[in-house]
């Protein structure tokens, strides 16, 4: 049976509305499945976060640390593009998984973050370049505002905010990552207001033993000339030591660097190539070098 043309648009802004009323936005066909697609596709800064049950969080935690072989975590779907790469990304209703991109045979053991994409503007363009630069392991960014998707102050630990959520499926995805590679190094792109008399750069191992000097030396010699504070020696905020990863991490006796990049950098990163290139031979040089292996922890 068909419907007259007036009668089809009716049921449509119907259903729209209904949408908007039960809170949920209808979310439109992927149509590009590249990184930059894909990225684009999964997030949206006015997005309210849906609470994932325990059990999800489980599943997706499971799925990941076998590396994406069993069977797709119910709300969620797995999509290859590129060359053997995958995007573990949130379906139907569900908001706030952020997306999760994974490369079975990577070039490094790198696991590479940008949690706070729209908090924090320009770090996702910086993390998915390194991410393809650096030949990484994964990349992990998240789908909703750090604050709008929960409706909190900016003083406040938000839900929506996954760096301090144990509970969120970006964390999940984190921890089965890391149960499956338990070598990788966490590099966590992160932007800040730099108050008078602040650096440019922010570098901290977020409470682990991981060594930063090298790295320190390296960023300090960019060509823009960066300053560099080193967390907590030169400079007391900003280390990021609260975050959930952090405290997975210095369970597991794993790798974290936390880079807390200025507004000005960030811009100069996104517009100048040749000084993204350099920010990356420096975390080559210091992080992923044969001289600079990766210990390996074994997980009980």
């Amino acid at each position: 049976m068909t419907h007259p043309p007036q009668r089809r648009a009716s049921f449509r802004v119907l259903m729209c509305i209904l949408a908007f009323a039960c809170g949920t936005n209808p979310r439109p066909e992927m149509r590009s499945r590249t990184l930059a697609g894909i990225l684009r596709w999964s997030g949206d800064p006015n997005a309210k976060l849906s609470t994932p049950s325990s059990r999800r969080q489980t599943a997706v935690r499971t799925f990941l640390a076998g590396r994406g072989v069993d069977a797709v975590p119910e709300g969620s779907r797995w999509v290859p593009f590129g060359n053997d790469e995958y995007a573990l990304i949130e379906a139907g209703e569900h908001r706030g998984d952020g997306v999760t991109i994974y490369r079975r045979e990577a070039e490094s053991e790198l696991i590479v973050q940008a949690p706070h994409r729209y908090f924090d503007r320009q770090t996702l363009p910086i993390a998915q370049r390194l991410y393809r630069t650096l030949g990484a392991r994964a990349l992990l960014v998240n789908s909703v505002h750090r604050y709008r998707g929960d409706d909190c102050d900016a003083r406040e630990d938000c839900a929506s905010d996954v760096v301090r959520n144990s509970s969120s499926i970006f964390h999940a995805a984190h921890r089965g990552l890391m149960q499956a590679h338990p070598g990788a190094t966490v590099l966590a792109i992160h932007g800040f207001a730099a108050r008078e008399g602040e650096p440019d750069i922010i570098l901290s191992a977020g409470g682990t033993r991981t060594e930063l000097v090298c790295l320190a030396r390296e960023l300090r010699e960019l060509t823009s000339g960066p300053s560099l504070g080193m967390y907590p020696s030169e400079i007391r905020r900003l280390g990021g030591v609260r975050g959930e990863q952090a405290k997975d991490l210095r369970q597991r006796g794993a790798r974290f660097v936390h880079l807390e990049l200025s507004e000005a950098l960030r811009e100069t990163l996104v517009e100048d190539s040749s000084l993204h290139t350099e920010l990356g031979e420096a975390l080559r040089t210091c992080l992923l070098s044969p001289t600079h292996e990766p210990e390996r922890f074994e997980i009980p």
